[in-house]
């Protein structure tokens, strides 16, 4: 049998934004840097030109309000000249993890207050599953009207049209198959195969007979569709999965709001 387990979800990661800016007020650098990089920066921070601004962008699934929640906070100012600086937010969306993504919405720009701990949040609503990632763009003004943008994008996640994160990747021990990620263009099919207790047995004798498992116990076991009976899935071999029942339960769960 196999060990009930609760798998995580697919969360954002978003490299924190940092800007160096020299004697005249102008960014002398700037850099995208991942928790670790930022770690590995420790010391040198505020070492750099005159003054330094480090952003914490924000980016969470909001299911609640069936949106993503984006924003920012302001982790380190250092010497930052008095200058006007926005950041704005477009969620970009694909079917596929590495499909081009197109927009799906934007929220207005913060105007970013320079202090510690300064923040701002905004939602952009969802409709439709895909796989989304957030671009942000930071806007700086200098004085004579001449502005400069700097861009930097948060990883991609799988969200259903309820702003739900995909579970996290599933593999079966015995077999080695992997549950994957659905494309998010699948279509609800009128009349899906039908799945009984002849169609189950074949599927276990199969199995148990290709991984030689002559007395696998099939307790608190499901047999998971990986493309859904609902959007098109089969009955073959190579679209059923064995789970444990929690598992099981976290995925039909999310394709309850594809």
């Amino acid at each position: 049998m196999m060990e009930q387990q609760q798998l995580p979800t697919q969360s954002f990661d978003v490299p924190y934004l940092k800007l160096d800016f020299d004697e005249e007020g102008k960014v002398g650098s700037f850099q995208a840097l991942d928790p670790k990089e930022l770690e590995d920066q420790k010391e040198s921070l505020g070492t750099k030109g005159t003054g330094t601004l480090l952003i914490q962008p924000l980016v969470t699934s909001d299911i609640g309000s069936k949106s993503v929640k984006v924003g920012y906070k302001v982790v380190m100012a250092q010497g930052v000249p008095a200058i006007s600086m926005t950041i704005g937010y477009e969620l970009k969306r694909g079917v596929t993890r590495n499909s081009t993504k197109s927009k799906a919405g934007v929220a207005f720009d913060s105007k970013i207050l320079p202090v510690v701990g300064s923040t701002a949040t905004k939602n952009i609503s969802i409709s439709k599953t895909g796989y989304y990632e957030v671009e942000f763009t930071i806007s700086v003004l200098f004085p004579g009207d001449t502005s400069k943008a700097y861009h930097s994008t948060s990883s991609t996640i799988l969200l259903n049209r309820m702003a739900r994160p995909y579970p996290a990747n599933y593999t079966d021990p015995h077999s080695g198959k992997s549950v994957g990620e659905p494309r998010a263009d699948w279509v609800k099919t009128v009349k899906p195969v039908e799945w009984n207790d002849k169609t189950r047995k074949a599927f276990r004798d199969w199995y148990q007979k290709t991984y030689n498992l002559p007395n696998f116990n099939w307790t608190n076991i499901d047999i998971h569709h990986i493309q859904p009976r609902e959007y098109g899935g089969t009955n073959a071999n190579s679209n059923l999965i064995p789970l444990p029942n929690q598992i099981h339960t976290a995925f039909t769960s999310w394709f309850k709001g594809y």
